[in-house]
């Protein structure tokens, strides 16, 4: 445990250091949002569009940004680590390579606490305080919990695959990226009933949607489906990146990455 823990804690330092990305980062995260909230000016002129309100689609789009942005490409650094001969190295290592990612990965979520108070008072300077209870605030944080750790899954998975395709992953991660966009700042009900059907299916709906719409709309029977398909989710995902990296592995043992 001790040895996965030194690993975060580098992690860490190196992100603490990387001054410039991290700024980059959030500024692109405050420029988002501000252009949506004058977009939602324009569309909206103070009425409602399916039971939301501007300050409703403003926390909205800042609570599924949130999401969006946490482990932002980590996926990159993953199928680096494999490239570099740093999963190769890591075979001969007291330590399991894929709790080291997991662990280093773990490690980035300040960057995500960080989001978390910049958006927070983002949404108090643009639009004022949301009504929440206490349980509905509870809940939501829980989900989202869920929803960044499997998002972490699904970024480390990405990655492994680079063992058989090489560093041209992207694409994989393009096609997961647009799936989420469609919810970044666009609850499910403003879409013609005809598309939100085949929108909930979609692996990336109750990722991104169903925890933003929580936190305007709480609804414990939202919570209790959103609870229930995210555990699921993250059981497969992970029982999926456990087969790939064992396969990994075996790869690396048998004919090198």
């Amino acid at each position: 445990m001790k040895k996965y823990l030194a690993f975060m804690t580098t992690t860490i330092k190196e992100e603490m250091n990387s001054i410039t990305n991290m700024f980059s980062t959030y500024f692109a995260f405050i420029i988002h949002i501000l252009m949506f909230s004058c977009l939602w000016d324009f569309v909206l002129e103070g009425k409602t569009m399916a039971g939301f309100t501007k300050t409703d689609l403003i926390w909205y789009a800042i609570m599924a940004e949130i999401i969006t942005y946490s482990f932002n490409y980590y996926y990159k650094k993953v199928a680096y680590k494999i490239e570099s001969g740093d999963f190769a190295y890591g075979m001969s290592k007291p330590y399991n390579f894929l709790a080291r990612i997991i662990a280093e990965g773990i490690a980035e979520l300040p960057m995500t606490i960080m989001f978390i108070a910049i958006g927070s008072v983002l949404g108090l300077i643009l639009v004022g305080p949301l009504k929440v209870s206490a349980v509905g605030l509870t809940c939501t944080l829980c989900i989202i919990l869920i929803a960044v750790m499997i998002l972490l899954c699904l970024n480390i998975l990405v990655g492994m695959i680079s063992i058989w395709i090489g560093r041209d992953v992207s694409s994989i991660w393009l096609l997961i990226g647009k799936m989420m966009l469609i919810f970044a700042f666009t609850p499910l009900e403003l879409f013609p009933k005809v598309i939100q059907i085949p929108l909930l299916c979609l692996p990336t709906t109750h990722v991104i949607y169903t925890p933003a719409k929580l936190f305007v709309h709480f609804s414990p029977w939202l919570f209790v489906k959103s609870l229930g398909f995210e555990l699921i989710s993250l059981g497969i995902i992970v029982s999926i990146l456990t087969i790939v990296y064992m396969k990994g592995v075996k790869k690396q043992n048998v004919e090198g990455v």
